[in-house]
């Protein structure tokens, strides 16, 4: 995206630069991951349907690790755009 919003309050993603997409990810990701861990930990996914899935190991770790891939895939996606931004365009 070119021209996204670099400086400033932005509160919707979209809007952003891919600069500012990458921190926004770079903080928030690991916020996530440890929120579903700790959810996990409490037991928040023990109960009804959660618990009647087939999923060896539990519904919590299976969400965290699509979780945690996404916001791998996300970062690392973000970072080559906005890497590419910042090149001049060839001649």
């Amino acid at each position: 995206m070119r021209g996204g919003v670099d400086r400033g309050p932005c509160f919707s993603y979209w809007r952003l630069s891919y600069r500012r997409k990458f921190l926004r990810t770079c903080w928030t990701a690991p916020v996530l991951l440890l929120l579903l861990a700790l959810l996990h930990a409490v037991g928040f996914f023990d109960w009804g349907i959660v618990s009647a899935l087939p999923w060896p190991g539990g519904f919590g770790w299976w969400a965290f690790g699509v979780c945690a891939l996404s916001g791998i895939v996300q970062g690392v996606y973000t970072f080559v755009r906005w890497r590419a931004a910042c090149r001049p365009a060839p001649h």
